[in-house]
């Protein structure tokens, strides 16, 4: 904002403004402007805002120009303050240049041209007057006037750092360039940050913690004591600094230098005094100048010359002819001889002050005398800069700035070594002082620009015009295509010579280059000459020109009529001619390779020869020279053969092409690549057919301005207003319209919503606000009249009354309409034919999406997975509904929400009564939310439902997206139906003999169909039917079911090629046009998933603000993928192999493995069929009759414990479309991910915000019926077993209160949707139940498992259903309790499987029928706990069993009628965990995913006992449910207890036991329906496994659910090391391409579908997608794509556990060798990789003693451990060592991660060394900093500053502000800060910074407290550039540091110089809230560090809880440091 000002007012300027031409052109020629006068201006600052009026005194006055006059003066005074110092302090950093100029200018300074002197700075003045000398006194009156030695901030020795961008300033000045001057004030302050009174550092103003903290003191009494103790203090602080006389770093060269640098300045500012001296006494002075500063010494060392100039011109006698001794002798006889000549060239006489013959006037010179002579423009820019820094440079040696002169020079030397390297001056120009801009000229800089932007502009049109000339003279221009070359003769070489022009450019040898392009004279070959660097911009200019030409040609050849051949054509030219990356390759792979180059081993694939393509070439040539073309078939073999050179480009660049040396393949190629290119060729064939057919290309500007992308980067039609013949032609005839009541064909669950809409109706606090409005879109009124009037003819719509209408207050919610264009004939006058579209906006606004039949819905993209064997054929039969939506008549209870927004006049519609009648739809609406659901599920009972109204067809032929592909896996021959809106579609895959008979006609199922639609008044479209075809396109695919092949037809691909290379060359292409195209690329790489590697940055587009050129880098990912189409398709004959393969990889090595036959189990899952890739933990369902529908519900499990809900809903007929648990015990939480893939955790039920929680479910609202929610909350308190139990005021069993919370927050997601039961103890106190009871407002239901399994669980379920009412007929209900404390007691007669069937084989109970006690959560104890319940009645024996085993368990678990029991009755036995999970419910080995397998036996089944002792009893929790499901209509009744009853087992992890060695069962038929069966469950590409199809599960699970490695009999196949270091994900996807590279090395492996198994659920994803958005991933998975597109591979994904993977073994190899022996092999290659810089060379230090301490330990303990897992126990054992010895958890660290960086080979094998030290960690508190106040912080810097140590001082308030750590200030040296006064900011360059170990780069701080920038800026007035900081030794920085700590009495606080750190981050987030903010000035990594840092309590605490004393202490310090910062 700009201010006026202040005191400008009191200046009569002439015209206000600026002094115009009309008024000053004659004055200011003549104007008097003398030596002293003075002259008033008005001035600004860098942004142009008014700083009011200055005064300046005249020196020098020069001639006049156009513009005005320029003049040298001096300030006098100035009315702003802030002002008035810049202008005084000239010269300083911070402050106005020395070399400044300023010019009287007649107009606006902005509109002023004079040229500006060289190496000056000129101030503009467009407002200014001429001060009467009269007047002199007066007006300097008002100003304010600087003294005679102006005080000014000093800034010693300037940091190495480049300075903040903006920042005022010259060349940084040198040390003590002010020593002797007193002490200097800062700069005032800018009114802008004035506040009321005076403003201090520190002050309100301020936004540090620590200003904010001084601005608030109060003033305190002093205190004597303190002041004593401070001197004493001081006087030792004094000792422990540096010592008199010698510069703390003198030893340092740059020291000495600075301290020499600074004599030199001070000598500059002496000489700065008015009188001039003798010519003798200028010599005299200039040689002790030079002197001094070059060579070191005083003036009197100088004049003896110890040391001769020979030697220190290294010798030489002569140089360039002229004597060397000459300067020796007179050293200014030279530059007096010179500089006299240079003067007397001057028209210009000197001034008396000038009379010194060594005045600076080399730059005078240049400006008056050479320039005029030599114009710059013809000199070169290199040349004038050249001179111009020599000129600059000897008159500054002149004026004694030897530091400015020694910048300007060294930066030439930079700039001039940087161009020589780069061959050019791009980069090397900012380099310099004296910059290009700065070159004398009439014009601005921006006039230059424009006038080189018109000059190019101009050059490029004369040369197209030249060449559209030469086109219309030499060739046809519809025939014309412009390659990229140098000429027009190598265009007609090429082509004669059938080979591209850019090979017949790139196969001229150097010699001809060089014939062709001479040297021209005065060319240097170091690439710094004037000519070469014209050749340069040269080059650059035709460059863009062929770029330009480039795409121009693309875009013509993108649109009109155009050939399959034509653009194969343009495709070559495109890549040939690209001046991106993939045209640099291909034209590399198109050169002759060298014989006696290597290249890629010869078993790879890729890269692929490259084809000949003789015939192309001759077609090619032909077209260029207008020949005739041959017969159409030899033009398809042509094209073909072109096609096939660019898809091996392709190929080749996606595999190779991204490698900083890519790779030529040989030209004899492998037995593979022969294959690959067989396959290519094949291709290619298909792809060009018909190649020289002509066909008309889009106008793709009108293509894309009728069409609008969707923010899902969907196409859609633009709305058209309506019309009634536009619409005509696609509404039903008259009868057809409502003919099918869709209610009468629902199903009951999908009509119940159907008869009453209210169902579907969203909660009312999910309405809008406001009611949404939608239009009518018509041509006119009287047109919607007509429409309103057809629509009630035909039956589409009715008259609704006003009171009918739905309204949401008042207002009505009405509906729009509008048309979009569709295909087909238009009537006469009509542009296109429109399809009536319904705008139910408003409507939809209040109703959700009813889900029924929507997850039936798979697009064309998944019949990929169809199988079609050899000698087998597809025939495809299809039929669309005619008026399909039109059909179907809704009843009327819906007209309400379909009513239309535009009334009709009653006499139209046959309404009685005069005036308007709103009309409301009869039938489905286009553009209803639920349309698609209500017709899809009518359309699919139409086939599925049972006779004689639909076609009874089974439900297991449909194709559906949510369930298994309807395959059959044992048989070849296969038929499916599939339902998608209004199409249906029948596939047959039949023998080949039988295709003859049956090609055309109707099938069977057709048949059927067209019945049912026949009896339900239903017509097809006949024009659009297919009978049994081979060939057709449906559904926007291609099909040919004869050659086997699905995807985007080879019409579309070629329009989409067009489009491609249409978008390449637009000038301007918008984001729509660009999200277009890449959404039918996305279409063609959806049949083919690899293409989607090729597209990664033109994503970016979609961001694109505004039209543009498309960049180079997505032109190559665009060429690439286009040069690959035609391989854009799946191959349905591709067979399927039986040969799976696995991948893993781990840091160092990666692995394959591959099967070699089933396994046992295998083959009995490949029997058994679905049983192969199910989700569920067993194999067992409950055998459940009389299923009615499967309710989809979101599972809940709070108390989650081992998700026995989960496995009881897996065995019922329910769908969870998802899955939440609520565990804090990490054993259950790592089973529920494991076991239950997907799993949505929690946590700690205390933490779970209920807000957070409805939203959540809110998201499943749409998707699932209900939500279950059970919850078993913890009963330790609340158990009879506990005698001193607190009941539900326990801490743990209080969590039960958050139930009731929980339960309210599902409601609201759900409401009148959400059950659930709550099961606790039955032996609880009554007082307990009551409350219980109370709290969740039903009545419990008492059920004990022990009828149901044999083993007792008394147990009460709060259910919120009425369970009684709904039990089986096995059931019985009794009545107990009273009161609150009432129960129904449920007794089951039901046969339980006998005890033995959940026992291990051998053993049994004593009693066959006995229910063991009740499984509880097993204590080891010392001794017995506290009242033991049962022990007065338990027996001796058990007495002593139980305690012999530590009392785990009540004492009745051991009697002999609960042990189980040998076949001999010796020994008894408590149950172990595999049989109490069988008892509970659980299937066998379900619990072994709780425990790593590395845990000891006897912990895994503590923790497997403990999971079950807290779990729910399955089967019960099915019973219970069972009931639930009678109640909602699921079931027609009540499970009985007997179907609750089986277990399964799950399968042990596969590397429990690794077998490499098992024999395989091999049977091809077998192994080919396993993987039948696993694609029968790929996702809809076909790539993908997804176990959780169909499956109890969300259908988009994450994690995955994991394969059954156990299936196959496995065998390694490599096993290899990684040549580099890399990302685990990164190197996973590597091991997934070597295996890849291995199966496509032999030739049976191409063309084949096989499984692929990845234990990474990332690389999983990815590498089905195509694609991936991490840079780190993206080089592999284009080699993973090129591969597979290359050899036709079609992988399925699968992800199966770690545990389960059998490549880890391969993978892990470098493991399993001898490790411990340092060897020089196991070192070899580590020093000086990037891994060891990452590691400093102290803390490597600190790791070679922890490793020296555990190998002695080991000597003293006789170990000698030889492998990973002896060496885990030896480091196991020296942390216990040290835990008992009183060690340290530093030292345990070292050690542990001392030995893994020795001996690499035990990585990943130290688990219970890790173990123990977390376990050390937990027990030993924590040891970090104390975080401190800003009062402190001021406290102790002010004690510092008391004793004279300001440097400290500032430290300290610097480090507080900036969060330096302590190695940071320690080591801050002056020559690392940047002061910034005007901002009142600092820079620090950190030298020790922690990062930087690890990335080499330095990292900079920036202070904003204006405390400690004023304390640095006077500390470091005082010090030298490479002083420390601190002004003293770290050491004694120390000791005095804990001295202040003493004086404040904070001793016994854990405060170190860390606290500042951590208390300035805690500080800095309390005053701002930001953790972003903090996290990036506290340069952590995360935000978890962040927080151990920033923790307000402790630091406020810490502040809060000092003395009154201490207090007071601390203000009075604090109050020093704001006095010493003022």
């Amino acid at each position: 904002m700009e201010r006026a000002a202040p005191g400008a007012a009191g200046w009569p300027f002439p015209r206000g403004a600026w002094l115009d031409a009309a008024l000053n052109g004659d004055l200011v020629p003549g104007l008097p402007l003398w030596a002293g006068a003075r002259v008033l201006a008005r001035v600004k600052d860098d942004d142009g805002a008014p700083q009011g009026v200055e005064m300046l005194e005249v020196e020098v006055a020069y001639q006049a120009d156009a513009f005005g006059r320029f003049f040298k003066g001096r300030h006098v005074g100035a009315s702003d303050p802030y002002f008035s110092w810049y202008a005084a302090s000239s010269g300083r950093q911070g402050a106005r240049p020395l070399a400044t100029v300023f010019h009287l200018c007649k107009c606006s300074a902005a509109e002023c041209g004079a040229i500006a002197p060289v190496g000056a700075v000129v101030e503009h003045l467009d407002v200014w007057q001429v001060v009467d000398p009269r007047d002199v006194a007066r007006e300097q009156a008002k100003l304010i006037c600087p003294a005679a030695d102006p005080g000014a901030p000093v800034l010693a020795d300037a940091p190495s750092a480049e300075p903040m961008p903006g920042e005022l300033g010259g060349w940084p000045l040198g040390d003590g360039a002010n020593e002797g001057e007193e002490e200097p004030r800062g700069p005032p302050r800018k009114r802008a940050r004035e506040v009321e009174g005076t403003q201090t550092p520190g002050g309100p103003g301020d936004t540090s913690p620590l200003d904010q903290e001084l601005a608030g003191l109060e003033e305190t009494a002093e205190d004597p004591e303190l002041e004593a103790r401070l001197a004493r203090l001081g006087g030792k602080a004094a000792r422990g600094g540096p010592r008199q006389g010698t510069p703390k770093n003198a030893a340092r060269p740059a020291g000495a230098v600075g301290e020499r640098l600074a004599q030199v300045v001070a000598g500059r500012a002496a000489a700065a005094a008015p009188a001039r001296a003798s010519a003798s006494g200028s010599k005299s002075r200039l040689a002790s100048a030079l002197t001094a500063a070059l060579l070191g010494r005083d003036d009197d060392d100088a004049e003896d010359g110890a040391e001769s100039d020979t030697e220190r011109l290294g010798g030489r006698d002569r140089y360039q002819g002229v004597n060397i001794n000459c300067p020796r002798a007179k050293p200014t006889l030279w530059p007096q001889n010179g500089l006299g000549h240079l003067r007397s060239q001057f028209t210009q006489q000197l001034s008396a002050g000038e009379a010194d013959p060594l005045a600076p006037c080399v730059t005078q010179f240049l400006n008056t005398v050479f320039f005029v002579a030599h114009p710059p423009r013809t000199l070169g820019t290199d040349e004038v800069r050249v001179l111009r820094t020599l000129g600059l440079a000897l008159d500054g040696i002149l004026r004694g700035e030897v530091v400015e002169t020694a910048d300007l020079l060294m930066q030439e030397f930079k700039a001039r070594t940087m161009a020589i390297r780069d061959g050019n001056w791009r980069s090397a120009r900012w380099l310099t002082l004296v910059a290009q801009e700065q070159l004398p000229s009439g014009a601005s800089l921006d006039e230059e620009n424009a006038a080189e932007k018109v000059e190019a502009r101009e050059l490029k049109v004369a040369e197209l015009r030249q060449r559209l000339a030469d086109r219309r003279t030499s060739r046809s221009p519809t025939r014309s295509v412009q390659l990229l070359s140098d000429s027009e003769g190598d265009l007609d070489a090429a082509a004669a010579a059938r080979v591209p022009p850019a090979e017949a450019a790139a196969s001229r040898s150097f010699s001809q280059h060089k014939a062709a392009h001479p040297r021209r004279e005065g060319e240097t070959q170091d690439g710094l000459g004037s000519s070469v660097r014209a050749d340069t911009a040269k080059r650059q200019l035709r460059g863009s020109s062929q770029a330009r030409r480039w795409r121009q040609m693309l875009a013509e050849v993108g649109t009109g009529v155009s050939s399959k051949f034509r653009l194969a054509l343009a495709v070559h030219e495109a890549v040939h001619g690209s001046p991106g990356a993939i045209g640099r390759y291909v034209r590399k792979m198109c050169t002759s390779p060298d014989p006696t180059a290597s290249f890629a081993r010869l078993r790879e694939v890729l890269p692929l020869p490259l084809p000949d393509a003789p015939l192309f070439e001759r077609y090619r040539a032909a077209w260029y020279l207008h020949q005739q073309l041959p017969e159409t078939c030899e033009v398809d073999a042509a094209t073909a053969q072109g096609w096939a050179q660019l898809v091996v480009f392709s190929l080749n660049y996606q595999y190779t092409g991204h490698m900083r040396s890519p790779t030529v393949a040989a030209r004899r190629p492998t037995a593979s690549q022969v294959s690959a290119l067989g396959i290519v060729q094949e291709a290619c064939e298909y792809f060009v057919q018909d190649a020289a057919t002509a066909f008309e290309l889009p106008d793709w500007d009108r293509v894309i301005s009728s069409r609008t992308v969707s923010y899902g980067g969907e196409e859609t039609a633009r709305a058209l207003p309506l019309s009634l013949a536009g619409i005509m032609p696609g509404l039903p005839a008259r009868g057809v319209a409502a003919s099918v009541k869709a209610v009468d064909i629902a199903d009951a669950q999908v009509g119940a919503w159907l008869a009453d809409p209210t169902l579907a109706l969203l909660p009312r606090d999910e309405w809008p606000a406001e009611v949404p409005r939608a239009a009518i879109q018509v041509t006119s009124k009287q047109e919607w009249y007509r429409i309103g009037t057809k629509l009630v003819e035909l039956g589409l719509a009715a008259p609704i009354a006003d009171d009918r209408i739905f309204k949401v207050g008042n207002r009505k919610v009405l509906a729009g309409a509008f048309g979009v264009a569709k295909g087909g004939t238009p009537s006469p006058g009509q542009a296109c034919v429109q399809r009536l579209i319904i705008n139910m906006v408003p409507a939809n606004s209040y109703q959700r999406i009813m889900r029924d039949d929507i997850g039936t819905l798979s697009a064309s993209p998944s019949w990929v997975a169809i199988p079609l064997p050899e000698g087998h054929m597809l025939l495809w039969s299809s039929d669309d509904q005619a008026s399909a939506f039109y059909c179907y008549e809704l009843p009327e209870a819906w007209q309400p929400y379909m009513t239309l927004a535009e009334a009709i006049p009653n006499e139209l519609i046959g309404v009685p009564g005069p005036g308007k009648t709103h009309l409301a739809l009869r039938v489905i609406p286009m553009g209803w939310i639920n349309a698609v659901t209500v017709f899809q599920h009518c359309h699919r009972r139409l086939g599925f439902g049972s006779r004689p109204l639909a076609a009874g067809f089974p439900a297991e032929l449909e194709w559906r997206k949510d369930r298994p592909l309807p395959f059959k896996s044992k048989e070849l021959e296969q038929q499916w139906i599939q339902y998608y809106i209004d199409d249906w579609d029948h596939g047959e895959v039949v023998p080949n003999a039988m295709v003859a008979e049956l090609l055309g006609t109707m099938s069977c199922a057709q048949e059927e169909q067209r019945a049912a639609y026949g009896r339900s008044g239903i017509s097809v479209a006949p024009g659009k039917a297919k009978h049994r075809a081979l060939v057709l396109e449906r559904m926007g695919a291609g099909l040919d079911g004869a050659v086997g092949r699905v995807g985007v037809t080879t019409e579309k691909l070629h329009q989409l090629l067009a489009f491609i290379l249409w978008g390449m060359g637009r000038q301007g292409l918008s984001s729509q046009g660009m999200l277009m195209i890449l959404g039918r690329c996305a279409r063609a790489a959806e049949f083919r998933r690899p293409f989607m590697g090729f597209l990664n940055s033109v994503w970016a587009a979609g961001r694109w603000t505004r039209p543009q050129t498309v960049p180079l880098g997505m032109c190559d990912e665009l060429l690439g993928f286009a040069m690959a189409l035609p391989l854009a398709y799946t191959d349905l004959r591709a067979k399927i192999d039986t040969c799976v393969i696995a991948t893993d990889a781990s840091e160092r090595a990666g692995g394959i493995c591959h099967t070699a036959g089933l396994s046992a189990q295998g083959v009995a899952c490949a029997r058994g069929g679905a049983s192969a890739v199910t989700l569920r933990p067993g194999a067992v369902a409950a055998p459940v009759r009389g299923v009615r529908w499967r309710p989809r519900i979101v599972l809940i499990e709070l108390f989650a414990g081992a998700a026995g809900a989960a496995v009881a809903a897996s065995r019922l007929p329910i769908d969870v479309m998802a899955h939440v648990s609520c565990e804090v015990e990490p054993a259950a939480r790592r089973l529920g991910r494991r076991r239950w893939a997907g799993v949505i955790e929690l946590g700690n039920i205390e933490a779970v915000n209920t807000a957070r929680f409805t939203e959540m479910l809110k998201g499943y609202a749409r998707d699932a019926d209900w939500v279950v929610l059970t919850a078993g909350s913890p009963c330790q308190d609340l158990a009879s077993i506990n005698v001193v139990g607190t009941g539900l005021e326990g801490s743990r069993s209080r969590l039960f209160f958050r139930v009731p919370e929980l339960i309210q927050a599902a409601e609201a997601a759900f409401p009148r949707r959400t059950m659930w039961f709550v099961e606790n103890v039955f032996s609880m106190t009554l007082e307990s139940r009551a409350e219980f009871t109370r709290a969740l407002g039903v009545t419990p239901v008492f059920l004990d498992a022990r009828c149901l399994t044999h083993v007792r669980r008394p147990r009460l379920y709060w259910c919120s259903w009425p369970v009684t009412a709904f039990l089986a007929s096995d059931a019985t209900v009794e009545t107990k309790g009273v009161g609150e404390a009432t129960y129904f007691k449920v007794s089951l007669a039901v046969e339980r499987l006998p005890l033995s069937a959940s026992l291990l084989e051998g053993w049994s109970a004593l009693d066959p029928e006995a229910d063991l006690p009740c499984f509880t959560r097993p204590i080891p104890r010392s001794h017995p706990p506290f009242r033991p319940v049962g022990l007065d009645r338990a027996s001796a024996r058990a007495a002593e069993r139980w305690a012999a085993d530590s009392y785990r368990y009540q004492v009745n678990n051991y009697e002999d009628g609960s042990l189980i029991w040998d076949a001999r009755r010796e020994r008894g036995r408590l149950p172990v965990p595999e049989e109490r999970a069988a008892l509970m419910g659980f299937d066998r080995l379900y619990f072994q995913a709780a425990v790593k397998d590395s845990a000891p036996a006897a912990e895994r089944d503590s923790v497997i006992e403990s999971l079950i002792g807290n779990a729910f009893c399955v089967q019960a929790v099915m019973y219970l449910l069972g009931s639930w499901l009678a109640q909602v209509g699921a079931l027609a009744a009540a499970i009985p207890g007997s179907s609750c009853l089986a277990v399964g087992t799950c399968e042990a992890n596969w590397n429990v036991v690794p077998d490499f060695q098992q024999p395989g069962h091999r049977d091809p038929r077998l192994e080919r329906s396993l993987i039948v069966e696993f694609l029968r469950v790929a996702d809809r590409g076909g790539t993908d496994v997804r176990l959780d199809t169909g499956a109890p599960y969300r259908a988009r699970a994450w994690p995955r659910a994991a394969l059954r490695t156990h299936l196959w009999a496995w065998r390694i196949a490599k096993g290899f090391r990684w040549q580099r270091p890399g990302h685990i994900s990164a190197l996973e996807l590597e091991a997934a391409v070597a295996g890849a590279r291995w199966r496509c090395r032999a030739v049976e492996n191409h063309r084949c579908r096989y499984l692929h198994i990845l234990d990474a659920q990332a690389i999983a994803a990815v590498s089905t997608k195509g694609r991936s958005s991490a840079r780190a991933l993206q080089p592999a998975l284009r080699r993973l794509n090129a591969l597979l597109l290359a050899t036709a591979g079609y992988p399925l994904y699968g992800y199966c556990d770690t545990d389960d993977m059998p490549a880890d073994t391969p993978s892990r190899w470098s493991f399993g060798r001898r490790c411990l022996a340092p060897s020089a092999a196991a070192g070899k290659g580590q020093e000086g990789r990037p891994q060891q810089a990452m590691v400093t060379p102290l803390t490597l230090q600190r790791y070679r003693a922890a490793v020296d301490e555990v190998v002695d330990f080991w000597i003293q303990e006789h170990r000698e451990p030889q492998t990973p897992a002896q060496v885990d126990a030896g480091v196991a054992a020296f942390i216990e060592s040290r835990w008992l010895s009183g060690g340290s958890l530093f030292e345990v660290n070292n050690a542990i991660a001392g030995i893994t960086r020795a001996f690499p080979p035990v990585r990943g094998h130290l688990r219970d060394s890790w173990r123990l030290a977390k376990t050390w960690q937990r027990l030993e508190p924590a040891g970090r900093a104390l975080p401190i106040g800003p009062l402190i912080a001021a406290a102790f810097a002010g004690a510092f500053a008391a004793v004279g140590q300001l440097g400290a001082a500032a430290v300290l308030a610097a480090g507080y502000d900036a969060f330096l750590r302590t190695g940071e200030m320690t080591s801050l040296v002056w020559s690392d800060v940047q002061l910034y006064p005007l901002r009142r900011m600092a820079v620090l360059q950190l030298r020790n910074a922690k990062s930087q170990h690890q990335t080499g780069a330095r990292e900079f701080v920036l202070v904003r407290s204006g405390v400690a920038v004023a304390l640095l800026a006077r500390a470091m007035a005082q010090a030298h550039g490479q002083d420390l900081c601190l002004g003293m030794e770290p050491n004694s920085f120390m000791n005095t540091f804990s001295r202040v700590r003493e004086l404040l009495e904070l001793q016994d606080a854990k405060l170190t110089l860390y606290s500042w750190r951590r208390g300035g981050a805690s500080a800095d987030f309390r005053s701002h809230g930001s953790m972003e903010q903090t996290l990036l000035r506290g340069r952590w990594a995360s935000a978890r560090t962040a927080r151990l840092y920033v923790q307000d309590a402790v630091a406020e605490a810490t502040q809060l809880n000092l003395s009154p004393a201490q207090r007071k202490r601390c203000g009075l310090l604090a109050s020093r440091l704001r006095a010493e910062a003022r």
